[in-house]
């Protein structure tokens, strides 16, 4: 899931930002998280459930990696730099990295990783590639999430992306629907609101 953090484009959440300085350096990624029981937190109050099968994964952290500070020049992925990612894990190290970033490949390790050194919740962090995002819209988003306890405005911003988001790719809300999320809910954490 990707919770919204302001680095994308204004006014298309769903689209990583490309025209305002203050993000531009983040234009190659998004920031978003596997949840879990019981790792159900979301970074935001709203955003987008990610249709996996429709996104390329750059790397993962266990919890907040400051995937900020990892920038590529110039943007995007290379031979020799990963958007977001820093140093690469050990995996001979078991649950024992800090400061780095498991590939793609090493998915299970981050996991068991967070189980391990945060195993009553929190969020993990993994880069997602943002031109791999692009190219598959509007399928990489299967959903618009909005948490149970957000506030009214929280929610009205909701409905109103969820409404941008289907205008944009002449869709319905039956292929996108707008979900409002509990993590308390272990076994049915969503119910459809449109």
């Amino acid at each position: 899931m990707r919770g919204w953090d302001g680095l994308n484009d204004d006014g298309r959440e769903w689209w990583p930002c490309e025209h305002h300085k203050s993000c531009i350096k983040f234009e190659d990624r998004f920031a978003t998280s596997i949840i879990y029981h019981p790792h159900g937190q979301t970074y935001a109050a709203g955003g987008f459930v990610i249709r996996p099968s429709q996104i390329s994964l750059n790397c993962a952290y266990p919890a907040d990696g400051g995937s900020q500070s990892a920038l590529c020049h110039p943007p995007g992925r290379s031979s020799t730099c990963m958007p977001g990612c820093k140093r690469w894990c050990d995996p001979a190290k078991g649950v024992r990295n800090w400061g780095c970033s498991w590939p793609a490949e090493n998915l299970k390790e981050m996991l068991v990783e967070q189980r391990f050194n945060s195993p009553y919740g929190g969020y993990n962090e993994v880069i997602l590639d943002a031109a791999t995002w692009k190219q598959n819209l509007p399928h990489t988003i299967e959903a618009v999430f909005i948490r149970s306890e957000a506030p009214e405005r929280d929610r009205t911003y909701a409905t109103a992306v969820h409404t941008a988001f289907l205008k944009e790719y002449s869709i319905s809300s039956q292929e996108a629907p707008l979900l409002e999320y509990n993590a308390s809910h272990t076994f049915a954490p969503f119910r459809v609101l449109l």
